[in-house]
């Protein structure tokens, strides 16, 4: 099952990852001075809205109203959850496709790009796989200007828009998110209409920070990779090694996992990045937060405090926190965390038999 958002939180979801949206409001917000011409939608959870009356161009702000209530009366689709209404983009050169969806068999995101605009199935497309390394980026350019016949700064622009929406399925965890039409003007491009699906057991929540979402984006912000499960346990390591092997323990002991941080350079200088991240995955609501790390430069004791510090700093604390650490002053860091109330093991295997056995029993 999945879930549509409405195109109105599709916007504030593309706008976050930079992608240029027009301005918008929900009708009873609209500005009384604002000058025409605007746009005015109804608010369903699908699309094909324009071949149904769903949209109309509105001369003025004095004729909103009058526009609005005559679109609804017309309307014979789905119930209409509200009217947006945006200002008209003009001076548009071509209107375009994109979408990005999960292709199943290959594993990969895969982007289409074809002519935008209504019966776009009917339409050659460029399909291009998005590989997580980044090195797709040069050969969509090189294929969009091939195949469409885009010079290579419009092919660039898409490409920024591109990656942008890669990003949205990455932190959203969507099935689709679609820009039809992205309207491409003489020195930008502005998503006119956009779809964004999303699984139905995940609640669309806005990108901010104290979520999953808001953990994402700050380990990035700090060089910092996190990746999100849908379980109750989470994972924070000092290394892309030590993750892996903890995850894979975790898994052979049937625990679901929830959020997955490699502390990466957090761990170096003073280590004050720790804190936050600590703060940022308990705030992602886990039950159990395991912490394997080993230290041969920085002590331990360092991290211990920062581990403190950080669930100090969180508003919602999980409820049990194993700690599993090997390293320069690990008594010292023992004697900080059992303090805190953590539980502290030196054996991984002990650690993960531990979290496995408080997540069955949370089960029961």
């Amino acid at each position: 099952m999945v879930r549509f958002l409405l195109e109105s939180d599709a916007k504030h979801i593309l706008a976050g990852a930079g992608i240029p949206v027009p301005r918008g409001w929900a009708l009873a917000d609209v500005p009384a001075g604002l000058a025409g011409p605007l746009v005015a939608k109804v608010l369903v959870e699908e699309g094909g809205r324009a071949a149904r009356g769903g949209v109309c161009r509105v001369p003025s702000r004095e004729l909103l109203d009058a526009a609005a209530a005559a679109m609804l009366a017309d309307w014979s689709g789905p119930p209409v959850q509200g009217i947006w209404v945006e200002e008209m983009v003009d001076g548009v050169q071509h209107e375009l496709y994109l979408a990005i969806s999960i292709n199943r068999h290959r594993c990969v995101p895969t982007l289409l790009v074809a002519d935008g605009g209504t019966d776009v199935e009917s339409r050659t497309a460029v399909s291009i796989d998005l590989p997580p390394d980044g090195a797709w980026r040069q050969y969509a350019v090189h294929r969009m200007r091939e195949v469409m016949g885009f010079d290579g700064e419009v092919a660039a622009r898409v490409g920024e828009i591109a990656r942008s929406m890669l990003r949205v399925v990455v932190e959203q965890r969507a099935e689709l998110v679609e820009v039809n039409p992205l309207a491409l003007r003489s020195n930008d491009a502005v998503a006119l209409d956009a779809k964004v699906v999303l699984p139905a057991a995940r609640p669309f929540e806005f990108p901010v920070d104290g979520t999953a979402l808001g953990l994402v984006a700050g380990c990035r912000r700090m060089g910092v990779n996190a990746a999100l499960g849908d379980g109750k346990v989470a994972v924070v390591t000092s290394g892309a090694g030590l993750l892996l092997a903890t995850v894979d323990l975790l898994s052979q002991r049937r625990v679901e996992l929830g959020a997955m941080v490699d502390l990466g350079g957090a761990v170096f200088g003073d280590g004050a990045g720790i804190a936050d991240i600590i703060r940022m995955t308990a705030e992602t609501a886990p039950a159990q937060i395991l912490c394997n790390y080993f230290m041969q430069f920085v002590s331990c004791a360092t991290v211990a405090e920062h581990i403190v510090r950080g669930l100090e700093a969180s508003a919602q604390d999980p409820a049990t926190v194993v700690v599993r650490q090997r390293g320069r002053e690990q008594d010292r860091g023992r004697e900080i965390l059992e303090a805190a109330g953590c539980t502290v093991l030196e054996d991984l295997e002990q650690a993960c038999d531990l979290v496995a056995r408080v997540d069955a029993e949370a089960l029961v």
